[in-house]
Order: structure tokens, then sequence, then C-alpha cells
């Protein structure tokens, strides 16, 4: 069986002109991660991450502090939903990336627009479907290339994390958007993952941040 590890990107710079890139903290967090990788004698065989600035940063700084000399391959699989596109067509105003002046309930409707979107009413965007089937699709690329015995961490974001989770163990659809809203910066969620079956080993976790006992380190935009 393989180990797949996801990490969440650090904090992103919401309210910015390019919410695509990590804040300051975002960047602390990042290298916090590899810190306890060190720390804790973590070493994967293969890394993977989207297309996305704050991802491929993520993994770039947590692996230098890990001095794990991987090369990162990319997977677009891994990539975000445009928050841009979907909030341009079913938010009515509002921003999902914004970090502010935002509800769990009007993320939870905006999200509910899209899914039930006809393909006429999506002018050209990706479809809720084809977002749900991607990250699994990134966890057995990532297992079949490391092997039964090996382990791999991807670099992706909440979207992708919370989707496959929802498909691995049938969440209803409130629970996937709830579990997207409440993904923590750099936090790892990590998988068995065998030909016929992924099993969740833990969620969402920090220690890496815990272990500073400072809660401004902890964010979930």
């Amino acid at each position: 069986m393989s180990i797949v590890t996801l990490v969440r990107h650090g904090q992103a710079s919401a309210g910015t002109d390019n919410y695509d890139r990590l804040s300051p903290l975002g960047i602390e967090q990042a290298r916090y991660l590899g810190q306890w990788w060190a720390k804790t004698g973590l070493r994967p065989g293969a890394a993977f991450a989207g297309t996305l600035v704050r991802q491929q940063h993520t993994a770039q700084l947590a692996l230098d502090e890990a001095a794990l000399l991987l090369d990162v391959t990319t997977l677009a699989d891994l990539n975000e939903y445009s928050h841009t596109e979907i909030d341009h067509l079913f938010a009515h105003g509002l921003s999902s990336a914004s970090g502010t002046d935002l509800t769990f309930s009007d993320y939870l409707t905006i999200m509910k627009r899209w899914r039930d979107a006809q393909d006429d009413s999506l002018n050209g965007a990706e479809r809720w479907a084809n977002f749900m089937s991607r990250g699994l699709n990134a966890v057995h690329a990532s297992a079949d290339a490391v092997g039964p015995d090996g382990h791999a961490v991807l670099f992706t974001s909440g979207g992708v994390i919370a989707t496959l989770l929802g498909s691995v163990q049938s969440h209803p659809f409130p629970l996937i958007i709830e579990n997207i809203w409440n993904l923590r910066n750099s936090s790892m969620t990590t998988l068995q993952v065998t030909a016929n079956r992924v099993e969740l080993l833990d969620f969402n976790t920090v220690p890496h941040l815990q272990w500073h006992n400072n809660d401004q380190l902890i964010t979930q935009i």
C-alpha cells in the first residue's frame, strides 16, 4: 500500500489584487511544515503540486526546510477550482476568496448553484462533477508513481482535499463544503492507498503550527 499526504497551501493573499500568492504568514506556515518534517524524519519519495503559485511556493518552501531534494512534479488535477469564474457566475456580487463579508451560508449557496448548474449556464467554466473527480485522480496517479511501499506528498488546495474525501467517504454535499470551509492552511491529510481502496488515516492536522503554541499561526483562508 502507498501513503499519500495532501498538504493545503499556506495562507494566500486574500483581499489583495492577487489571491494566488502566499502571504507573509503563509510563507511562515510552509517553512514550519518543512521544519516539522525534518524534526520527525518524514522522507517522502516523491512530491507533486498543482500549477498555482501558492501551491508551488508552499511545496518549495517546505521541501527546502526539510532538506528534501525532490523535484516537484506538476499535476493540474491538484489545482483549486477557479474562484473568479464561479464567483462571477454564481456569487451574485460576493467573493469567496475575499476573506470578509462571506458567511458559510453564503458560500454553501454559491457552491449549490455551481453544483446544480446546467452546461449552458457555465459559460465554459468547469463542471462541479469534473472538479469532484480530480483530487482522487491525482491521489491514484501519485500512488502509482511511488509504488506500493512508497510515500508521496501532494501540495494542493482545500477544495481538492474536501471533494476527494467526499468521494471516498460518500459525504453529503453540505459536509464537503463545510470541509472546504474548515481546512487549515498548510494542514496535512494522510491517506492509505491500494489499487481498490483509499482509506483516511488523518485529516486537517497542523502539529507543526500547534507546536509553536501561537493560535495566530492557524488560519483557514
